[in-house]
């Protein structure tokens, strides 16, 4: 049996309070949570991993504080952080899905 995996990504949204993100950066995260998704499926991992997905604007602290990490989007799995400011290879993602 698969132990439970957990997949946490920090994303910026279209409109952060005052500020209002450029789309590319909001592309970006929109393409991380697309691949990250698409692996799930893929791997056939539904059952076994919960995907969190949080605001930027509202989290920026706690991958910050413990990772020293604060470009979006930010990508931590079972509590690592696997890439941040890029989407990185689905390889790389399925890789760490594995450990």
């Amino acid at each position: 049996m698969t132990k439970p995996t957990t997949i946490i990504i920090y994303r910026y949204t279209g409109r952060q309070g005052f500020f209002t993100i450029p789309e590319a950066w909001c592309a970006e995260c929109d393409l991380l949570i697309n691949v990250v998704k698409y692996v799930i499926r893929e791997k056939n991992l539904q059952d076994t991993v919960t995907l969190i997905i949080r605001p930027w604007w509202l989290w920026w602290w706690l991958p910050l504080a413990r990772y020293g990490s604060l470009h979006s989007p930010q990508l931590i799995i079972n509590g690592r952080l696997i890439s941040a400011g890029i989407v990185p290879p689905k390889e790389k993602i399925e890789k760490a899905l594995q450990q």
